[in-house]
């Protein structure tokens, strides 16, 4: 037998311009985003630094190859924390335009290479520095003119 919620029981909800209350607590579709960047970006290295740690021979075979890695905890671990980050994008896109919060993206540009250089030693040259550089520019001439209305 199904039962009916009534008003009385469900929590307090309230939506204005992309922010939502639930018991006391007011999130916006700029919180998801961030977020979900940094937890995409997390997954990422994660995934990474899982792979780094799967020894193989070099004459594997694919399948041998993509087995390994998906058994790898820290692979698995990082797809999961990449999902969560894409739940939160589900979440900010159901509130704001995809054209305004897409390039916001692109900071995992910034995430994940600093987080190469630290975690795996990896170099980054100047002219990369300086294209990273460039897209956070554009970035925020993006968000400074638009306010990202849910249409």
């Amino acid at each position: 037998m199904a039962s009916v919620i009534t008003s009385k029981q469900a929590p307090a909800i309230a939506s204005t311009a992309g922010t939502q209350q639930r018991a006391g607590f007011a999130y916006t579709a700029e919180m998801a985003l961030i977020v979900s960047v940094l937890l995409a970006a997390c997954g990422h290295l994660l995934i990474k630094n899982g792979l780094n740690g799967v020894a193989l021979p070099a004459h594997a075979a694919l399948v041998m190859k993509l087995q390994a890695y998906f058994l790898a905890p820290k692979v698995v671990a990082g797809l999961a924390i990449y999902g969560m980050g894409t739940m939160l994008w589900i979440v900010a896109v159901s509130k704001r335009d995809i054209s305004y919060l897409y390039p916001f993206t692109s900071l995992n540009y910034v995430v994940i290479t600093v987080g190469g250089m630290c975690l795996f030693g990896e170099p980054v040259s100047a002219g990369r520095w300086a294209g990273i550089v460039v897209v956070m520019l554009g970035v925020g001439m993006m968000h400074i003119s638009t306010g990202g209305k849910k249409s």
